[in-house]
C-alpha cells in the first residue's frame, strides 16, 4: 500500500506539529541563521510535501500536490542530483523499485544551549537541560496516540515489530489509512532505560522481601531472616567488587543485574540449611550437654559438606559460559559464578555468629543463665554438684568411682531424700526433714 496520501502525510503533521509546538522547543530548539527562531528542518518529511513556509495547520493536501511531490522524489534524475533525497526512502525502495512504504522525519536540536560556551561545558548539567522538553514530548505523543502503559509495562513495548512503534489511526474518508510511528531519540532511550533498570530493581527488591517473609516463617526469627537476606545482598555487592577489581572488567550490563534473582533461589537454599543443621545439632547434642562451640562446628560442617556441591556445580555452569564468543554472555556468566561462591563463603562465614547470638538471647529471655548445651565457666557458678562430677572423673573405674557415681545420683532432691531415708533404716533414727545436703563426698 502507497505511503504518501493526504491522510496520511496529515496524520504525519499532526504528529511533527507536537515537537515544534512544545513549549520547551524554542529553548532547545536548532537556530536559523540569523539567531532569532528556530530553523525549519530539511530532514522533515512534512516539510517537503507541505513546503517550508506551512504553519503546521496540518490542512489536507489536494492529490494533485501530494503527486507533483512524490513524483519530484521517486524521479531517478531527483537522485542523481540530490543523493541526500534517499534519506526519506527505506531500504529497496526508491525510483524503479516499487511503492514507498516506509519514510521518516528528522528534527534536529541545537548545542550549546543559552549560557554554555560549548556542547562539552558542564556537559551533565547541560544535558540535563533537554530532559523537560523529552519528557514533555513522550508524554504528549503517547496521549495523541492514545497510549498508556499497563501496569508496569512500557508503552514502547506494545509494539510487536523492530524499534519502537505506535499505531497512528488513519482520517474516517475514502483515502484515508493507518501508518505506524517510530519514535527514537537518544535521550529518551537512556532515560526509558533507566526506567526499566528502576523497575527491575522494584521487582529485586520485592523478591527479597519475599525471601524475608519466608524465612521469617520458617525459622520463626526475625534477625536470623534479615541476616540471611543481608548476606544474599552483601554476595551480590562483594561479587561486584571482584569483577570490577580484581578481574578488571567494566562492562555491567543488564544480564548481570538479573543474577540478583539467581542469587536470591541460590541464597535461601544455603540459608535455610545452615539453620536446620544448628536445630538438628542443638536436637542431638543438647541432652549431652554439650557446648555451644561443638553444636556450631557440627553444624558448620554439615552446611559446608552439604552447599559445597551444588554450589560448586552452580558456580561451573556459570563459568562455562565465559567460552561464549558473546561478550554480554561471557561478563553474565563469570559474575554470575563469583556470586555463587561469595554467596557459598558469606555463608559459612557471616550465619553461625548471628545463630550463636540468637541462641543467648533466647536463653537470656528464658532465664537460663548459660542454657542447656553450654558449659559453666567455673565450678562455682553450679554448686556442690560440680565438685560430684570432679570425683567421678578422677575415680572413674574404682570401686571409690562406682560407689561416688552412684552418691552423684543421689545429689537431685529425691536422691537426697532416698539417701536420709537409708541411713535411717541402718541406725533406726528418723531422718531429720532438714537436714542439710553435703558438699562433698
Amino acid at each position: 500500500e502507497d505511503l504518501f496520501t493526504p491522510s496520511s502525510l496529515q496524520a504525519m503533521c499532526q504528529v511533527e506539529r507536537l515537537v515544534v509546538q512544545n513549549p520547551f522547543y524554542t529553548s532547545v530548539c536548532l537556530l536559523s541563521g540569523d539567531g532569532d527562531k528556530c530553523a525549519r528542518s530539511e530532514g522533515s518529511i512534512v516539510n517537503l510535501f507541505y513546503g517550508y513556509a506551512h504553519d503546521f495547520s496540518c490542512q489536507l493536501l489536494t492529490a494533485s500536490r501530494v503527486g507533483d511531490v512524490k513524483n519530484t522524489l521517486m524521479s531517478e534524475v531527483t537522485y542523481r542530483l540530490r543523493p541526500d533525497a534517499r534519506f526519506f526512502l527505506a531500504q529497496g525502495e526508491g525510483p524503479g523499485e516499487g511503492e514507498m512504504t516506509s519514510t521518516r522525519s528528522l528534527i534536529p536540536l541545537g548545542t550549546p544551549l543559552k549560557g554554555y560556551r560549548n556542547e562539552f561545558d558542564r556537559q551533565y548539567t547541560q544535558d540535563k537541560e533537554y530532559l523537560p522538553f523529552w519528557r514533555s514530548l513522550e508524554r504528549d505523543i503517547l496521549s495523541h496516540l492514545h497510549i498508556s502503559p499497563v501496569l508496569d509495562r512500557s508503552p514502547y513495548r506494545h509494539t510487536d515489530d523492530r524499534g519502537w512503534l505506535l499505531q497512528v489511526p488513519g482520517n474516517n474518508t475514502t483515502t484515508s489509512t493507518s501508518i505506524r510511528v517510530a519514535l527514537w531519540a537518544r535521550p529518551l532511550w537512556f532515560d526509558e532505560r533507566a526506567d526499566i533498570f528502576y523497575t527491575d530493581q522494584f521487582w529485586a527488591a520485592a523478591a527479597i522481601v519475599l525471601v524475608f517473609v519466608f524465612f521469617a516463617l520458617y525459622t520463626k526469627s526475625p534477625m536470623y531472616s534479615f541476616a540471611g537476606c543481608l548476606q544474599i545482598f552483601f554476595s551480590f555487592s562483594l561479587a561486584y567488587l571482584l569483577f570490577r577489581f580484581v578481574a578488571g572488567l567494566n562492562y555491567f550490563g543488564s544480564m548481570q543485574k538479573g543474577a540478583l534473582f539467581v542469587l536470591c533461589g541460590m541464597g535461601a537454599d544455603n540459608v535455610l540449611v545452615m539453620w536446620d543443621a544448628w536445630a538438628i545439632k542443638q536436637l542431638q547434642y543438647d541432652d549431652q550437654h554439650a557446648t555451644r562451640s561443638t553444636q556450631l562446628h557440627h553444624a558448620f560442617c554439615h552446611t559446608a559438606a552439604a552447599t559445597l556441591i551444588t554450589n560448586l556445580t552452580t558456580a561451573a555452569a556459570f563459568f562455562a559460559l565465559c567460552n561464549s564468543p558473546l561478550m554480554p554472555i561471557q561478563a553474565f556468566g563469570l559474575y554470575a559464578g563469583i556470586c555463587t561462591v561469595t554467596n557459598y563463603l558469606l555463608t559459612l562465614s557471616l550465619l553461625p555468629p548471628v545463630l550463636v547470638i540468637i541462641k543467648r538471647r533466647r536463653e537470656k529471655r528464658s532465664g537460663v543463665g548459660d542454657g542447656v548445651g553450654s558449659r559453666p565457666r567455673s565450678l562455682s557458678s553450679i554448686g556442690p554438684a560440680s565438685s560430684v562430677s570432679v570425683c567421678v572423673a578422677d575415680n572413674a573405674g574404682t570401686d571409690e568411682g562406682l560407689a561416688s557415681h552412684h552418691e552423684a545420683d543421689l545429689m537431685s532432691d529425691e536422691g537426697v531424700q532416698k539417701r536420709h531415708e537409708h541411713e535411717h533404716q541402718l541406725d533406726g533414727s528418723s531422718p531429720h526433714p532438714h537436714s542439710p545436703t553435703p558438699s562433698t563426698r
